[in-house]
């Protein structure tokens, strides 16, 4: 009888078992379904974007910049989807940190460093490392002990101390993708520019390996064993990540220089394409070794834009170029919608007793940016009457200060914090302060997400409406056609990029050991030419009236002639 019984079970299982594998199946189906419309939404979103940007562009409309229509073109599909009760899709068009971290941001940072212009960056490498890296420590303790101190005081959400101070160093990450493409339309100085387009790149770099050592007190207790191990943390995926990018760099620049692809055959699509290959290994390994991939990756980039760019040919160099500035627009404009569309999945205005906490991280913010006047304070000590580099001006130092958007880097790390829930805490973690109630009241890690996310869209508002005017106002635009942009032809462009930038390498290398080692021969023969010559061509504005000669970009062999004076093309300009 139980034999029998136990068969029948059987049978009836077996029986069910169809409808239940039909049902299964039915619902992944229809979960693919819906992730593929969240696809195509996405992607739709980005063309849209696009468009609306180019036409308000084009109609001279300066206070709506295209990443503002990215974040309200997200924004407005985003509660149209959430209107509409499509909640699975809304779902799917959620924040994905791997994502973000694999496909969007290291595109972004590794075009940053290939197309920086050697030349006003080494000029004003003092005054930028000092905003990236001392600049953004400051940020990190002045904006979190800021936010601590009004939550004990009452008068915002009180957030714990290692809350509040991983708070001050992902916030600290400036992202000025809408300040850079209006210098870039509207060409502001040239030194401005890299002034800003360089701290931004590595102070993102900073804020990320930062942010991720003050996580690692969050499983252990804060001691002067554990902040010296922090520290030692630190330097050590710091200086690991930049071996590895270098090594990546250099190593591309051998190859391209031994394969010898611009020896006049048409393989600039081959070295495109090879040119792919070197940073994203760099990336995927520091990451491996749980180092920092973005800073492995930009690291690669500043290399390959010293040396790699040289073994290229002419088509080869302006495709690279246009390659990963085209990868790099689709990706920035993505992570703005992305941020718009996450303002709706994300339950950021669940909590809105503690929006108090968002004009308390505001004005942080701007304290926290008060580092660029005492940087420039120190730099222009060293610039006076005999310098032949100018002081940064009081306009330059407004407009820096002014340009501290917070963008793609801060909304991820925020992000990542709140998946993981490091902090849990409600209120703290302490007494009830300003209302808080820790039973009712949202978790620390919401308060960062919450308030990353809404200073991020108002900095692009009103910090990227406004920088056009600001910057008119204050006159910094060259007197010519920009060399970031103004109506230049990529062409013209790279060719002044490589006459400049190849000035500056044999400027500094006198000895032409690393010309010697990593570019072929024509880059590095000219190494005894006359330096006052080389010095007079690397640094323009120390002299009046200088100016370049009218040259093509066609080949590595046009180094001798660049640093020499002489070379004549009829090469026409690639447009």
């Amino acid at each position: 009888m139980p034999r029998s019984m136990a068969m029948r079970a059987l049978l009836g299982l077996a029986a069910l078992a169809p409808p239940v594998a039909a049902r299964l199946l039915a619902e992944e189906a229809e979960e693919e379904e819906v992730r593929h419309y969240a696809i195509a939404i996405g992607v739709g979103l980005l063309g849209v974007t696009f468009v609306v940007g180019h036409i308000m562009e084009a109609n001279n409309v300066h206070w709506m910049p295209e990443a503002a229509v990215g974040v309200l073109t997200g924004l407005a599909a985003a509660t149209l989807c959430k209107a509409t009760g499509q909640i699975q899709l809304l779902a799917d068009e959620r924040f994905d940190f791997e994502f973000f971290m694999t496909f969007l941001l290291p595109p972004i940072i590794f075009e940053a460093g290939f197309n920086l212009q050697v030349t006003p960056f080494v000029h004003n490498l003092a005054p930028t490392a000092f905003f990236a890296f001392v600049g953004t420590f400051l940020s990190t303790f002045v904006v979190g002990g800021l936010v601590y101190l009004a939550g004990q005081a009452g008068l915002c959400y009180p957030m714990g101390a290692l809350a509040s101070l991983t708070f001050g160093s992902l916030i600290s990450a400036t992202d000025p993708v809408t300040v850079i493409a209006v210098f870039n339309k509207i060409g502001v100085k040239v030194d401005l520019f890299s002034m800003v387009f360089g701290e931004s790149v590595l102070n993102d770099a900073v804020a990320i390996v930062l942010s991720k050592t003050l996580l690692t007190f969050t499983t252990e207790a804060v001691s002067e064993q554990s902040i010296l191990s922090a520290s030692l943390l630190f330097i050590k995926i710091f200086i690991g990540s930049v071996l590895i990018g270098l090594g990546a760099g250099l190593l591309s620049s051998v190859v391209f220089k031994a394969l010898k692809l611009n020896d006049g055959h048409e393989h600039f699509t081959m070295e495109a394409s090879l040119s792919f290959v070197f940073p994203w290994v760099a990336y995927f390994i520091a990451e491996a070794l749980a180092l920092s991939g973005l800073v492995a990756i930009l690291t690669c980039g500043m290399v390959m834009a010293t040396y790699t760019r040289y073994n290229l040919s002419e088509k080869g160099a302006i495709l690279t170029m246009r390659a990963y500035k085209s990868v790099a627009a689709l990706a920035e404009t993505f992570v703005f919608v992305y941020l718009g569309m996450a303002m709706v999945s994300f339950p950021i205005l669940s909590h809105t007793a503690s929006l108090n906490l968002l004009l308390a991280g505001l004005l942080a913010c701007f304290v926290g940016r008060l580092h660029i006047p005492f940087g420039s304070a120190l730099t222009n000590c060293f610039r006076g009457a005999g310098s032949s580099l100018p002081p940064i001006s009081a306009k330059y130092q407004f407009i820096m200060w002014w340009s501290g958007l917070r963008g793609g880097v801060a909304f991820a790390l925020a992000a990542k914090i709140y998946s993981d829930n490091n902090f849990p805490a409600k209120c703290g973690g302490g007494a009830e302060l300003a209302g808080c109630d820790p039973h009712s009241a949202m978790s620390d890690s919401e308060a960062i997400l919450q308030t990353t996310m809404l200073i991020a869209a108002l900095t692009i508002l009103v910090f990227g409406g406004s920088i056009t005017w600001i910057a008119t106002k204050a006159d910094v635009m060259e007197g010519g056609a920009s060399e970031h942009g103004g109506g230049k032809s990529d062409a013209s462009i790279v060719k002044d990029q490589l006459e400049a930038d190849s000035q500056v390498m044999v400027s500094l290398d006198k000895s032409a050991f690393l010309l010697r080692l990593l570019t072929r021969e024509s880059s590095y023969k000219s190494v005894a030419a006359d330096e006052k010559a080389i010095e007079e061509r690397a640094f323009p504005g120390s002299l009046t009236g200088s100016r370049r000669p009218s040259l093509e970009l066609t080949s590595p062999q046009t180094f001798r002639g660049w640093v020499a004076g002489t070379l004549s093309t009829s090469t026409p300009p690639l447009h």
